[in-house]
């Protein structure tokens, strides 16, 4: 069974490079970041790389942390491979 909605690989890509340029455009370190979301600096890496799926609850907590909203992220994930 499909998701209805698949997301690829290539999108997870998209959003990892979203939440490190919106982590960076604060000046934030992956290990401050890891300490206000309660994880490892590791895991941050990970999502970052998407070499893991980020959870919504962390997603959440990466755009409060940053300031950004929640369809910045969604954006990333939806645009179109070039």
């Amino acid at each position: 069974m499909t998701a209805p909605f698949p997301i690829s690989s290539w999108s997870y890509r998209q959003l990892g490079a979203w939440l490190k340029m919106q982590r960076n455009s604060v000046g934030c370190s992956q290990e401050r970041m890891a300490e206000q979301l309660g994880v490892t600096f590791q895991m941050i890496q990970k999502w970052e790389r998407a070499a893991c799926r980020i959870p919504v609850d962390k997603l959440v907590g990466w755009c409060r942390v940053c300031g950004c909203n929640i369809q910045g992220a969604i954006a990333a994930a939806q645009t179109p491979e070039a």
